[in-house]
């Protein structure tokens, strides 16, 4: 089964097999993920993530969040100080 790899050495999107690969995270715990060569470089890349460029989605979503007026928070929540 072919999946999406994206390579961040070459900037190269490419498709392949992959492989599983489990590793330790220090907050989640035992993880996983798929992996690939690289077919220019042979670096090892991570799966493509179907939810695309997440960090233009993060950027659009901080824009959005200072864009809406706020009001202020001191009027008894404590935390002004």
């Amino acid at each position: 089964m072919n999946s999406k790899f994206y390579c961040p050495n070459c900037k190269l999107e490419f498709e392949a097999d992959g492989k599983k690969v489990e590793y330790q995270d220090r907050v989640y715990g035992p993880c996983w993920k798929r992996v690939a060569n690289c077919p220019a470089c042979h670096q090892e890349s991570n799966e493509k993530s179907s939810l695309g460029d997440s960090s233009k989605n993060f950027d659009e979503l901080v824009e959005s969040l200072n864009s809406q007026s706020r009001g202020g928070c001191c009027g008894g929540g404590g935390c002004c100080g």
